[in-house]
């Protein structure tokens, strides 16, 4: 918005603002002094200026000052702006407006009101050539046309746009705007626009709109393209001539959308992105956040209620357009400059600039309009950036003539047609012709060289407008070259996003395609220039070093179109590379993949984790091999995910755990957790999709059968109260009043009065499915009832029907119907819509999952590094719930990706990359950076020389490069590239020759590939490889063994301890039970964390020993419980002990704790020692003798006969402690004495 004001002060300040010279059609010419003045009283009305009008609760007063303002904009030069906080336009009352225009008054405008009035006002004004078109259609006479009164035709424009584009309920429209011509003009005026109208809605029905067709010459189809987008014809030919036919109805479309806006936190005066996101979650304004400008928030709707609020006036943020935002960023004010901004006023990007100067340097604002200098400084002050900001009234060309103030920046934001922002400006296109493109033009040039002067040698001169016409713009450019070769083009992509350069290095925002891609508001286009010898001439094609990695960041704002292309890509591509982002790995420190975990516990912690932590972007990397070039074309693309509910179901919102170690390691990475939790896609995995619609199709189906009244509850209804009879009779009474109403008036224009005590009772008439109705509200339950049981008893032509509209919330509606074929059709229509729109809101819902269910459905080679807990997530996430054991997991994950390769296990599989990468860890960024540093740092690799390099190029959108600087970027799209630069290097060194490869034949077929192929590391730690295909936990690949701190672990040996004292250490606790059973007995002792321990002995048999003998010490009163060496394991009461199956049970739990002794007391844990197998714990309560009997009898032998006589010998002393300096047989046999 600042800049098209901008825009507009400019042109008035040259004097090349032109007064309103639109033609809708012609035959249709309307001159500018109409004969019939805007206010025409009726007969017998009083003169509005001497007294104030009679409310007239009658019509609706949207309507009324949407053709009051259009009459305004039209025949009184108002500009078509927005309603301001008190609903005023210009400075005046609105209703002061319509009490002249009109003769009456109606209520004041609430909120929706304002909505309607803004979006009625813009979409008349753009389709004004369209609507002028139908409506002469109908009149079937161009003379009717031409003598409708101004106020008649406005009301007809606006209810054919609002039946036409609004798709509003046709008969209400008809009655409303019929009832508005009446009250504002006369009867005979009302029933021309009830014909008129009727007619139209009969057409539309029909699909028969008297539409003209495309055809015959170039002058013929720019005539008809221009009625049916409503655009100037000589628009539609120049766009035609510049971009062809087809992008010309593409930017028509796009002017004639809904503009959306957006708003810049004013960072100087303290106030952050996040501050600003904070008032407008307050506010509940709907937003998104900007992708390229830190600053700046989107909101599509909303301006007014944030304007009401107070943000604007308080100086907190600016409407200012990104677009403009990025101008700014192409000056890239630093601290200390001189800045000089021509054609300054309202003065927008002056108070960007001066916001980013830190209080240090000057912005020098210039512009030939005084009292809006005189805003500027008034909202510098407000932005408290007065300080560095002056104004200076002056002609720009005059000005540069005569003074010496040079600029390290020189901003020229030209005067120009505008012809870009024609979708925010509604009214600016029937306001422009073609003389003011040449006038223009002359302004520019003149401009252009008076701002040249002011530029300091080796400083920049930017050149910006918002008009898309080459001859304002590159033609422009040229011209002054031409007049200046001490001047070059510099490059602008430094500053900006690479989508948004062109081949010569300009910043160009299509305001349509751009918006297509990147959901923004973009329509400026900037040209910057440099003294002689500042620096030399290059182009996009030649990228400096410091060019960014071009990487495509898609939200569910850009989500559609980014899905489109990703589709062709996959299609075309050789393997597909992935990477995730989560918000953790680990819930608790016992999760940690540890080397004493058995390989199906390792699967249950992979689950748990991809179960508990969140997925905050998904990379996706196509790779294709391009033959012409002998190289491979990468698209990586960046997904912002975020769970959210998108479906309004009863069910409990998501939840996920943030683990600080990842977290901060992301934002160490300048991760954008705005832009994830704003714009993050939301997403349905398969299993909440047939949920969703099982749960949707049943809330529905009851819904349907809730439309009836439950007879059986309503004839039960007693009436004993008088309070029921009253009222009950007032019901029928109202209902007959009505039915018979409609009967008499089938224009379905009666209202039915309710006169009642409880002011929210309302009867409001409408159609319901092209049948007249009733909406009930503001009644409770039991006066429904009572409703009901009217209905039923003395109405057969009235139904009581209860659907469900928005969000899921029940509207009560009483609907005339005129046989039990109509209730029949009703019902009918009822349910079919009720099931579209389930099917609908599920299907939108589903979000990211679409390009998961792409990647499966395209059975790609799938390439991760490291990336089982990625697939576990991708599962999890997308599929269903993950499955209890990793045979079930892999059974149903190969259905779906049957090809997938880890570039970890490959690297580590070849022992001549194997050998290599001992010299550095084979993490993704050393591998990337020792395998592919000529990609890495555009340099030839120097380590790898025996390595033929593979050559990669990136594209993205339609730009394409293979030089960049990658910087410190840690992203899941840039992740998934370097994985798949990875591995097309290693496929390369396996012999992989892609000069002879086929792009028909998958890549996952090939030989080389296939010992590697659906093999991943199930865990890192100690180097356990899963078969995607078989299920099989194998050895580690190679020759590289992950080096282990312990000796071969047997996990039948191993019993768990926790809950002892906190101050045992690992080396006191062997100590302990290494007296009791031998110096020989306990092979290891491994903390999981500090409240349990694993002991591993040397032989099975003392796993049962050992919980033999805690159980009985821990039962015994005596002296030996105390001087025993367990004693000071069993310390304080609180120690555990189980076999490793018990570990297996408590890490299968959804429970998180931090601790481990605290997780397996959450989990139910409560007894002290636990020998037997779990799975005789499950067993019936009757069996339990037997499952002792059965434990007792699997002890191993070194234990067989010592758990009945253990507690006895313990309590008669006879109990040896051993000594540790006794010798190893000793001590063997006393321990298997016990």
């Amino acid at each position: 918005m600042a800049l098209v004001l901008s825009l507009s002060v400019s042109l008035s300040a040259a004097e090349t603002r032109h007064k309103d010279s639109s033609k809708p059609l012609k035959f249709a010419k309307r001159t500018r002094e109409p004969k019939t003045p805007i206010y025409n009283p009726r007969k017998g009305s009083h003169n509005p200026s001497s007294k104030t009008q009679k409310l007239n609760s009658e019509v609706s007063p949207h309507r009324a000052v949407s053709a009051v303002r259009l009459m305004r904009i039209e025949l009184g030069g108002a500009f078509a702006d927005l309603l301001n906080e008190k609903g005023k336009g210009s400075g005046d009352n609105e209703m002061g407006y319509v009490e002249r225009t009109l003769g009456f008054r109606t209520r004041e405008l609430d909120d929706r009101d304002l909505r309607l009035v803004t979006d009625i006002v813009g979409g008349t004004i753009r389709w004004r050539r369209f609507l002028d078109y139908l409506i002469c259609s109908i009149c079937h006479a161009e003379s009717t046309f031409r003598r409708m009164e101004p106020l008649l035709l406005q009301i007809l424009r606006i209810g054919f746009y609002e039946i036409v584009k609004l798709d509003m309920p046709r008969y209400a429209v008809v009655d409303e705007n019929v009832r508005l011509a009446k009250v504002a003009l006369r009867p005979g005026a009302g029933n021309m626009v009830n014909g008129i109208l009727r007619k139209l809605v009969l057409l539309k029905e029909n699909n028969s709109l008297p539409l003209p067709k495309v055809e015959g010459d170039d002058r013929a189809q720019a005539r008809a393209l221009a009625i049916l987008y409503s655009h100037p014809v000589w628009m539609v030919r120049r766009w035609t001539k510049y971009v062809g036919q087809e992008e010309a109805i593409r930017l028509m479309t796009w002017n004639n959308s809904d503009p959306s806006f957006s708003l810049r936190a004013n960072s100087a005066k303290g106030v952050s992105r996040a501050d600003l996101v904070m008032q407008l979650n307050l506010l509940k304004v709907p937003h998104e956040l900007s992708l390229h400008l830190d600053d700046f928030v989107r909101i599509k709707t909303g301006l007014q209620v944030v304007i009401t609020a107070g943000l604007l006036k308080d100086g907190l943020c600016s409407v200012q357009d990104e677009s403009a935002g990025m101008v700014v960023s192409v000056v890239d004010p630093q601290p200390g400059e001189r800045i000089i901004d021509c054609c300054a006023a309202p003065g927008g990007k002056t108070l960007y600039m001066a916001s980013q100067l830190s209080g240090q340097g000057m912005v020098s604002a210039i512009d030939l309009n005084e009292g809006r200098l005189r805003i500027v400084k008034e909202t510098a002050k407000l932005h408290q950036v007065d300080s560095v900001i002056t104004t200076i009234h002056a002609d720009l060309r005059t000005f540069a003539e005569k003074n010496p103030v040079k600029g390290d920046k020189v901003l020229l934001d030209a005067p120009c047609s505008g012809l870009g922002v024609l979708s925010k400006r509604a009214d600016l296109r029937w306001n422009r012709n073609l003389e003011d493109i040449e006038q223009l033009k002359n302004l520019q040039d003149e401009l252009f060289d008076a701002a040249s002067v002011l530029v300091k040698p080796g400083g920049v001169l930017i050149y910006s407008t918002c008009s898309i016409d080459p001859e304002e713009n590159e033609e422009r450019v040229a011209a002054f070259l031409l007049r200046h070769p001490e001047f070059s083009i510099d490059p602008v992509d430094r500053y900006v996003p690479p989508d948004f350069v062109t081949e010569r290095g300009f910043y160009l925002s299509d305001p349509h395609a751009m918006n297509a891609h990147h959901r923004a508001t973009r329509r400026a286009l900037s040209r910057a220039l440099s003294r002689a010898l500042a620096r030399p001439f290059s182009t996009s094609s030649h990228k400096p070093s410091g060019a960014a990695f071009p990487l495509k960041h898609v939200t569910k704002s850009n989500f559609e179109p980014a899905l489109a292309e990703l589709r062709q890509h996959l299609r075309a591509a050789d393997f597909v590379a992935i990477d995730l982002e989560m918000s953790g790995v680990t819930s608790a420190p016992w999760r940690e993949s540890l080397e004493f975990d058995r390989s199906d516990v390792r699967y249950l912690k992979v689950k748990d984790s991809a179960e508990k932590f969140a997925v905050l972007q998904f990379g996706v990397c196509p790779f294709r091999w391009d033959p012409s070039t002998h190289s491979f074309v990468a698209h990586p693309h960046n997904f912002y995910v975020f769970p959210r509910h998108e479906l309004p179901v009863d069910a409990p919102s998501y939840e996920f755990l943030c683990q600080t170690t990842s977290i901060d390691f992301l934002a160490r990475y300048q991760f954008d957790f705005n832009a994830c939790i704003y714009e993050g896609i939301s997403y349905l995995s398969r299993r909440q999709e047939h949920e969703a619609l099982r749960h949707l199709n049943g809330a529905y189906e009851d819904t349907l059968s809730d439309t009836w009244c439950n007879l059986k509850e309503v004839r039960d209804i007693r009436l004993d109260r008088m309070a029921d009879i009253l009222f009950t009779e007032r019901i029928k009474n109202r209902f007959s009043e009505w039915r018979d109403g409609l009967l008499r008036d089938r224009n379905g224009g009666f209202q039915l009065q309710w006169n009642s005590n409880d002011s929210k009772q309302q009867f409001q008439t409408i159609f319901f499915k092209m049948r007249p109705a009733i909406s009930l509200t503001g009644f409770t339950s039991h006066q429904f009832k009572l409703i009901q049981w009217v209905i039923n008893k003395h109405f057969e032509d009235l139904t009581y029907v209860r659907v469900t509209g928005e969000n899921l919330c029940s509207q009560q509606l009483v609907v005339y119907t005129e046989s039990k074929d109509d209730i029949d059709m009703l019902m009918k229509e009822v349910k079919d819509e009720h099931r579209r729109g389930a099917e609908m809101k599920i299907q939108s819902a589903i979000g990211f999952r679409h390009v998961i269910d792409l990647l499966s459905s395209e059975q790609k080679l799938i390439v991760g590094h490291n990336c089982f807990l990625d697939i576990a997530h991708v599962y999890s996430k997308f599929l269903g719930p993950l499955p209890l054991t990793a045979e079930e997991f892999v059974s149903s994950i190969n259905k779906y990706f049957p090809h997938i390769i880890d570039t970890k296990l490959l690297l580590n599989a070849n022992y001549v990359l194997q050998h290599w990468m001992n010299k550095s860890s084979t993490s993704l960024s050393s591998a990337f950076a020792r395998l592919c540093s000529q990609i890495a740092f555009g340099s030839e690799s120097k380590g790898l020389a025996f390595l033929q390099p593979v050559q990669v190029e990136v594209q993205v959108n339609d730009m394409r490069t293979s030089n960049w600087n990658s910087g410190a970027k840690h992203e899941a799209g840039y992740d998934a590239f370097m994985t798949g630069c990875i591995f097309a290097q290693a496929c390369s060194h396996l012999g992989i020759d892609f000069k002879l490869h086929s792009p028909s034949k998958n890549l996952a077929h090939n030989e080389k590939l296939c010992k590697q192929i659906n093999h991943l590391y199930l865990s890192w730690t100690n180097g356990d490889i899963i078969d995607l295909s078989t299920g099989k936990i194998e050895e580690p690949l190679g020759a590289k063994n992950p080096k282990k701190q312990y000796s071969k672990i047997l996990f039948e040996n191993i019993v768990l301890i926790w809950g002892f004292p906190s101050k045992l250490k690992a080396q006191e606790i062997r100590q302990c039970i290494s007296k009791a059973f031998g110096p020989t007995s306990v092979t290891s002792v491994y903390h999981l964390d500090e409240s349990a321990v694993f002991v591993q002995f040397s032989k099975a048999g003392f796993v049962s020993d050992f919980l033999v003998l805690k159980e009985a010490l821990e039962r015994s009163d005596g002296p030996i419980s105390v001087l025993h060496p367990l004693a000071k394991l069993l310390e304080g009461g609180n120690t555990r002990a189980a076999s490793y199956e018990i570990y297996k049970e408590i890490c299968s739990s959804p429970i998180s704790e931090v601790l481990f002794a605290n997780q397996a007391e959450a989990v139910g844990i409560k007894w002290k020692t636990q020998a037997i197998e779990p799975k005789l714990a499950v067993e019936s309560q009757e069996n339990e003798s037997f499952r002792e009997e059965d434990a007792i009898s699997n002890v191993p032998k070194s234990a067989e006969n010592s758990e009945h006589n253990v507690e006895k010998d313990i309590l008669s002393g006879h109990f040896e402690i051993i000594d540790s300096s006794s010798t190893a047989e000793a001590n063997q046999v006393s321990a298997n004495n016990l």
